[in-house]
Formats: structure tokens, C-alpha cells, sequence
């Protein structure tokens, strides 16, 4: 079953008529793609026989199946007396299918004899077995140089007539400027203390780009989705978060014209809490597969993200390089938000630092763009006891993948829990605020 011992024959056969054959199999067909194992040990052979730069012919491969104490006599003449394949590309792909196919008829009987195990840990052994398989199968995708210069070319094309950088703005003048947008493939790590508005920046992203009728995915892992809906209530409506949530409404008919905004947005909204990166990238997947507008997808923290091993760091990694590959297989920005350490507020400034990101190696490794913020009189509120209802804030753009980092003012608007460009401040505590853009 899920083999053809004819196809493998002629796949063998046509490299032992023509040597230079193999070179199209490099890095698409295994050993193991094959289902006889004499037939695996002469790939194997023919391998290695042009790793050496060696004829692969009938004497020099029957020596070197001899030396692996490997030769079948009766089942090497078959093979030489087998005609050659002349499409060898296309009888490769229906061999790979057929041992993907074997691949799979094995997991699923190794899968029966560890039902009795933990259901997360089932499924996170079954998504890495199956990504194993895929890469032992999949088909070789190496494309041309004059290919990689088309697409440059069609971005610099897409870059003149758009007016800038091709991709995804957070809305917020002075970070626009200095990173120019989100790119498709991005992964973008919002770095802060707890309390320093991490969910009001993802909030605020979220609006600015559903204006412009971007599909977004949010996955609250802290928040329920009520309480999210109240931030992008009141940063819509104006009304604040208080009022909201007391429900004294000051402008009733701005509240309504939130609600129906969000009620006819591409936002998707999930909200359970402590998901494994396997059960995360599920319910995204379907997500992403049923609306083909989604551009961000917004994970609310890394912290909540359950980590099923022992060894907390090897697990971050494994999560930032999946976040990573998704993006860019997807062509979506991921942005993942990350609690900086109480180290970070040991220093003078007290301003995030690359290093302030718990296990910041594999974040650090794996992001584009690294964002922390941070907000002066957040660490005054002890001298004055009370912290301004609006306040200046510092977008400090960390690592730019492609890129300037540096330092991106505007002000964070602690009623509507948003973050705000200068001259946007509209409640009446606001007034006195200066409305000159800053150099950044």
C-alpha cells in the first residue's frame, strides 16, 4: 500500500543512464521517499557517490553497494534492465506523495498508542511530527535570481505609486515616520512594564487599521473580550473607559456609532486564556482561511502563552520562531505583546531596553521590530501621587529589522486607553496640551 516499486525502478534507473539526473534530486527526494530498502540503500549509494564527485554508473555503484554490505545481485540487474524515465521531476513528485502518504498511515498508528496521554501534549507532538513530515516531502521551491529581482522590482513599482513604504500603519504619525509601516511577514514584539499600555497600543493599532477596513485578529489571553470591546468603545466614541464601564455615557450617539462600526468591522475577538502555541496557531489558521483580509494578527501576551515544558526559554524560542514563520507564510503582520522584567526598572531611566524582555534572546533573534514604551510620569505618580489624565508617552523603537531604531513621541490618553497623535486630544482635561509635532 502507498508504494510503487515501478516508479521507483525507473527514478533509479534514469540517474544510472544519465549521472547528471541526481542533480535534480537533491534535497527533493530521501532515502526513505523510497519504499524498498535495497532501493533506499542505492539512492543512498548514488548520493554518495556524487558527494565525491564520482561516476554513478553500473561499476562504481555496485562497489559501493558492495562496501555498505548492501548488494542484492538479483535486484540490481531489475534495475539496470529497467527502462529509464525521461520526466523524472514529475515521477519524483508522485514518489514523494506516496511516502508522505506512508508518513502519515504511521502516525496515525503511533497516535492510537498515546491517546492515554495528555490531550496538549498529543496535539503537540502530532503538529510537530507532521511540520517533520511536510519538510521531509515537500516539494523543492528554489527559485531563480532574475525571479528575485522581478519581485523587487514590482515593490519598488508598488512603493513610487503608493507613496512610501508598501504595508501596514500603527496611525501614530511620529512611529509612521520613523519605521515607515508594518510589513507583510513582520513579527513586531510590543515590549512594556505592566500598566504601561501595551493592550491600549494594541487597541489602538486595531482601530486605525479597521478604518482603513483591514481584517485584524485579536487573541486576548489576559483580558475577556468585553473588557477589550470597552477600550475600542471608548477610543472610538470618546467616551471614557470610567463612564463606560459605569455606564454614564456623555455622548450617546458617538457610543452608537462605535458599536455599529465594530458590529460591521473585520475584527475577529477571541478571548480564552492560557492556549498552547499549537492550539493558537489552530483557531488562527481557520481564521485566516475563512477571511482573506486579515492583515495583523495581535497576541495579548507572551506571558499567557502555555508552555508545556520544563525549560522555559527552549519554549519561547519554539513560540517566536512559529509566530515568525506564520507571518511570512501568511503574509500577515504578527505582533505579539511582552512584559518587560522588573530588572529594566532598576535602571536610571528606567526606559526598555532590548535586555528588559524576559528571555529577550529568542525575541530579540526572531522580531523585525522591537517596540517598548514607556511614559515618564508613570514612575513620578509617587512625588505627586496622581498621574495626569493624558501624558506625554515614548514609542522607543528597539531593533528595526530593516530600518532606524530611535525614540517616537506622542501622548497616551489614560480615559479613552489609547495612545494619541499630537493635536488628536479632545476631552476637556486636555486643553492646556501642546499640539506642535516633536522632532523625533
Amino acid at each position: 500500500m502507498y508504494h510503487n516499486v515501478d516508479i521507483e525502478r525507473g527514478i533509479l534507473s534514469a540517474i544510472i543512464y544519465d549521472g547528471s539526473k541526481i542533480d535534480l534530486l537533491k534535497g527533493v527526494l530521501y532515502p526513505e521517499s523510497f519504499y524498498m530498502p535495497f532501493h533506499q540503500n542505492v539512492f543512498k549509494a548514488m548520493v554518495e557517490l556524487d558527494s565525491r564527485d564520482m561516476p554513478i554508473d553500473e561499476v562504481f555503484l555496485k562497489d559501493e553497494l558492495v562496501k555498505m554490505n548492501q548488494f542484492d545481485e538479483e535486484m540490481f540487474f531489475e534495475l539496470l534492465a529497467t527502462a529509464p524515465i525521461e520526466t523524472i521531476e514529475e515521477y519524483a513528485e508522485a514518489l514523494l506523495s506516496l511516502s508522505q502518504k506512508r508518513e502519515l498511515l504511521h502516525l496515525s498508528n503511533q497516535i492510537k498508542t498515546i491517546l492515554n496521554d495528555d490531550s496538549e501534549d498529543i496535539i503537540s507532538k502530532i503538529s510537530k511530527d507532521l511540520e517533520e513530515i511536510a519538510s521531509k516531502t515537500a516539494k523543492s521551491n528554489e527559485k531563480s535570481i532574475n525571479f528575485y529581482i522581478q519581485k523587487m522590482e514590482e515593490q519598488i513599482q508598488k512603493a513610487k505609486e503608493f507613496g512610501g513604504i508598501v504595508g501596514y500603519k500603527s496611525g501614530i504619525h511620529t512611529l509612521d515616520t520613523l519605521i515607515g509601516a508594518f510589513a507583510p511577514g513582520d513579527l513586531v514584539i510590543i515590549a512594556a512594564r505592566p500598566s504601561m499600555g501595551k493592550t491600549s497600543f494594541a487597541t489602538t493599532l486595531i482601530e486605525h487599521n479597521l478604518k482603513l477596513g483591514h481584517g485584524v485578529l485579536f487573541d486576548s489571553l489576559e483580558m475577556p473580550g468585553e473588557k477589550i470591546m470597552q477600550r475600542l468603545i471608548a477610543s472610538y466614541s470618546g467616551n471614557t473607559l470610567n463612564d463606560i464601564k459605569r455606564g454614564a455615557l456623555s455622548n450617546y450617539s458617538a457610543y452608537k456609532e462605535a458599536v455599529e462600526f465594530y458590529k460591521n468591522s473585520e475584527l475577529v475577538l477571541h478571548d480564552e486564556s492560557y492556549l498552547t502555541i499549537h492550539k493558537l496557531k489552530a483557531k488562527a489558521f481557520k481564521v485566516i482561511r475563512e477571511k482573506k483580509n486579515i492583515k495583523f494578527w495581535i497576541i495579548d501576551h507572551l506571558r499567557y502563552i502555555k508552555k508545556p515544558g520544563q525549560n522555559i526559554a527552549n519554549e519561547i524560542s519554539e513560540i517566536t520562531k512559529e509566530f515568525k514563520k506564520i507571518a511570512k507564510e501568511h503574509g500577515i503582520v504578527v505582533v505579539l505583546l511582552s512584559q518587560l522584567n522588573r530588572e529594566n526598572e532598576k535602571s536610571a531611566n528606567k526606559k526598555p531596553t532590548l535586555a528588559g524582555i524576559r528571555e529577550s534572546g529568542a525575541v530579540e533573534e526572531d522580531a523585525d521590530i522591537v517596540i517598548g514604551l514607556h511614559r515618564e510620569s508613570y514612575y513620578k505618580r509617587n512625588e505627586t501621587q496622581t498621574e495626569p489624565p493624558v501624558n506625554e508617552a515614548e514609542l522607543i523603537v528597539l531593533k528595526n529589522r530593516d530600518g532606524q531604531a530611535g525614540v517616537a513621541k506622542c501622548f497616551f490618553n489614560g480615559p479613552l486607553a489609547r495612545f494619541q497623535n499630537y493635536g488628536e486630544i479632545n476631552i476637556k482635561e486636555d486643553k492646556a496640551m501642546p499640539v506642535d509635532i516633536p522632532v523625533i
